[in-house]
């Protein structure tokens, strides 16, 4: 069973103004023990032309892999303790504490508590939008019409929480732009906050989690217990899963995408962010697995669809009337049939990857009479950019919360040995609302 991981305590909460890093001392790769040579003067005796700055910054390539000019490679091990110290306490600044107030039908107020990031910032404005869960700000006991909470404040990072009695005066107003029980991410909207005006608040760094590894560190940063800001490490156990579990209005059942973490989380991480070693965000934290009988599986949302969605929320959603995200649709049902791990000598990383065929094709879908059960899918594109290469079956499917009606998608297939590609445009015919 999966448990949400929201939390308020209705007693009086002191937010621990320094959350305790749990940082683990990182050997630096120039680093020389007992006389013996360093990696640095290994790389000179080899031919290596250049300081050791030089070497070093030498070693994250071009696009950011690891060693050689690649493209979007998140890069681990070169960090110092200090490098890394800071990196924690960036993203500690992007990163805020949730409290909401919800009316019930006896009368009562019901209060949760959770955690988010700063995704778009105007600190001059006093303006942002924060990503969390959307069980953070809804409750199935709500008496509001959409179930959200009617009070949500904000805490930026050394913000003091008092208390639900002192939640208006002490904490930031904000207010509900959108969300999607389904993928459990809402975005909500700050404005003219002096508070944040007067902050040293920063707008989250986001990498591309299609290229998180199993063994990267995984650092969370969240609100357990409604206790104020924490910050846990841990590692990634598995870089991408199904799982199964009830929504947050305890009937549906959804079946999530996530990251899975070995990183101590616990009720009221809901929303955080979790971070790799250089303060980027690579996942929204949202579950852990509730049994007495396993321990160290928590889950988070990956970092792509969570801004895919935010982005989705921002375009189609006002807070008002439409609160909902709407997903393009191509109108084809996919499946791995085919699985297999590389191995790559000189990164030393393991990738997966799957064959994706093509099991069925809707009779609205946008390439009826065009693809077929069978076909193997290669590449998608949208809006003429440079083609993805389908590698995960989940490629298609989290694309898709980028389209928009109007947007043309080129989709190229492999059948029977020849490459078939067919370009379409998305219409209001080929969208649906998101639950």
């Amino acid at each position: 069973m999966m448990k949400h991981l929201h939390k308020f305590r209705i007693t009086t909460v002191c937010l621990l103004l320094l959350a305790t890093l749990l940082l683990a001392t990182v050997m630096t790769a120039c680093q020389s023990t007992d006389g013996a040579l360093s990696a640095y003067d290994i790389a000179v005796k080899n031919g290596f032309k250049g300081t050791e700055a030089e070497w070093l910054e030498s070693l994250k390539g071009e696009d950011g892999k690891d060693g050689t000019d690649g493209k979007n490679a998140i890069v681990e091990g070169n960090l110092s303790t200090e490098d890394y110290r800071r990196n924690i306490n960036e993203a500690l600044l992007a990163s805020v504490t949730i409290y909401c107030e919800y009316p019930r039908a006896n009368s009562s107020n019901g209060y949760s508590a959770g955690a988010g990031v700063i995704y778009q910032l105007d600190k001059e404005a006093g303006n942002a939008y924060i990503i969390t869960n959307y069980h953070v700000i809804y409750a199935s006991t709500s008496t509001t019409e959409n179930k959200i909470a009617s009070n949500i404040r904000v805490y930026l990072y050394g913000g003091y929480f008092a208390g639900s009695d002192t939640m208006n005066e002490t904490g930031i107003k904000a207010e509900y732009v959108g969300g999607s029980m389904t993928y459990d991410i809402a975005v909500l909207k700050i404005t003219d906050s002096e508070l944040l005006k007067a902050s040293d608040a920063k707008e989250v760094k986001i990498a591309n989690s299609n290229l998180i590894l199993p063994g990267m560190r995984a650092i969370a940063i969240g609100n357990p217990e409604g206790g104020g800001t924490s910050v846990t490490s841990g590692v990634v156990s598995v870089e991408s899963e199904n799982i199964e579990m009830t929504a947050v209005d305890n009937s549906s059942v959804i079946v999530m995408r996530v990251v899975r973490i070995d990183t101590a989380v616990n009720e009221g991480n809901s929303g955080g962010g979790l971070f790799n070693e250089t303060g980027e965000l690579i996942g929204i934290v949202n579950a852990k697995t509730n049994s007495l009988s396993v321990d160290n599986i928590g889950y988070a949302i990956p970092s792509n669809i969570a801004t895919y969605c935010a982005e989705n929320i921002l375009a189609n959603c006002d807070g008002k009337e439409n609160t909902k995200m709407i997903k393009c649709l191509v109108g084809i049902t996919v499946q791995p049939t085919d699985s297999r791990a590389e191995y790559d000598e000189e990164s030393g990383n393991i990738t997966l990857y799957d064959t994706v065929t093509i099991q069925d094709v809707t009779d609205t879908s946008l390439v009826k009479g065009i693809f077929k059960k069978g076909d193997v899918l290669k590449s998608i594109a949208l809006n003429n950019a440079k083609p993805v290469e389908i590698c995960r079956q989940y490629e298609l499917i989290d694309l898709m919360l980028t389209a928009r009606v109007g947007d043309t998608v080129t989709i190229t297939v492999l059948r029977d040995g020849e490459e078939v590609t067919h370009t379409a445009t998305f219409t209001e015919a080929n969208t649906a609302l998101v639950p």
